[in-house]
């Protein structure tokens, strides 16, 4: 009896541990719970096509011949030796006559030389002088006159620029009290991993941006060396023109200077030279103003991609403050529903 009890003994034995091995691996075996929330792992930022800068647009400034200067000139080339005097020569010199007497006239032209034409200078009293008659509201009519540059339509000198858009940041968490079960943290989680692509999404973008507006402002800045080197063979060749025509009216004027007589002569010729220096002062005005053009076409371009700069800034924000609002608004709709995902609530 004893040799047949000790093998069932045994057997029992492995039957219970048999058992229990069992019990054990089915409970290791059974799969954690899975967690989806559609509404946080769909959440991203929107593509961004970045805003073109306004376009910057220049004029140049010119100057501008008299008309009643061009009527006497076209008359005196027309004018025979033998005369008569066209009406608008002698209204020009009666003019000029309002202006000044014969004699002062007379002695202004003695004073002018040929060196003076061509080089455009004067003495600082001859020169306050000239610039004196210029002035004068009975002569004005005759003198050339010049327009500024301008830079998207106002004149070199006025204010360009806009104000930029400051983007306001939004928080990106949303504070938690309690503990959380795990269909919860399992949301909070999906939360935080929504916002940090978000958060990636929002640097890349603001990155770009950036990056565009250096590269536009690093153009902007290389560009007013070139355009400011031009400017002073731009305005040689206009006081070339001027010289020319000034030695021109001369010529005609001599070869009338009998017909005309001595006090008419002087009056016209006085008339030309005002006029002459007149346009020379008003290319160096605008030579002056051709260089500040150029900065103020670099400031504009600058402010313009700001602008654009600020507004995509801006979106970005605006999008990136949306997202995270929808991503909070679907977290809080998850944990809602955890009962339904199995955490047993």
């Amino acid at each position: 009896m004893k040799t047949i009890a000790r093998p069932i003994n045994w057997l029992i034995c492995g039957l219970i541990l048999g058992t229990a091995a069992y019990s054990c691996k089915k409970k290791d075996d059974v799969a954690p719970t899975t967690y989806t929330f559609a509404g946080l792992d769909n959440v991203k930022m929107p593509e961004l096509t970045q805003t073109t800068p306004a376009a910057v647009t220049a004029t140049a400034g010119t100057v501008t011949s008299s008309t009643l200067a061009a009527a006497v000139g076209s008359a005196l080339s027309g004018m025979s030796a033998s005369g008569p005097v066209p009406a608008a020569v002698q209204q020009a010199g009666a003019t000029m006559g309002q202006v000044v007497s014969a004699s002062k006239a007379a002695t202004m032209m003695s004073s002018f030389t040929s060196d003076m034409v061509n080089s455009g200078t004067l003495s600082a009293d001859m020169k306050k002088e000239v610039a004196a008659m210029a002035s004068n509201a009975s002569l004005k009519a005759y003198m050339p006159s010049y327009s500024l540059p301008t830079v998207n339509g106002k004149p070199v000198g006025a204010r360009i620029g806009t104000a930029g858009i400051n983007p306001v940041a939004v928080a990106n968490s949303v504070q938690q009290n309690g503990p959380l079960d795990a269909c919860q943290q399992a949301a909070t989680t999906a939360y935080n991993t929504a916002v940090q692509r978000l958060d990636a999404a929002k640097a890349a973008q603001t990155s770009a941006i950036n990056t565009t507006y250096t590269q536009l402002e690093s153009v902007a800045n290389g560009e007013v060396a070139g355009c400011q080197a031009g400017a002073p063979t731009k305005n040689e060749g206009l006081r070339t023109t001027l010289r020319a025509q000034m030695t021109g009216s001369m010529t005609v004027l001599n070869s009338l200077r009998s017909t005309l007589g001595d006090a008419l002569y002087n009056q016209l010729a006085l008339m030309s030279y005002i006029g002459y220096f007149q346009a020379l002062d008003n290319v160096s005005t605008l030579q002056a103003a051709d260089l500040t053009v150029c900065s103020a076409v670099k400031d504009a371009k600058i402010s313009a991609a700001k602008t654009a700069r600020d507004t995509d800034l801006n979106t970005v924000t605006a999008n990136y403050n949306a997202q995270v609002t929808d991503a909070a608004a679907a977290r809080t709709k998850a944990v809602a529903s955890c009962h339904n995902q199995g955490n047993g609530g």
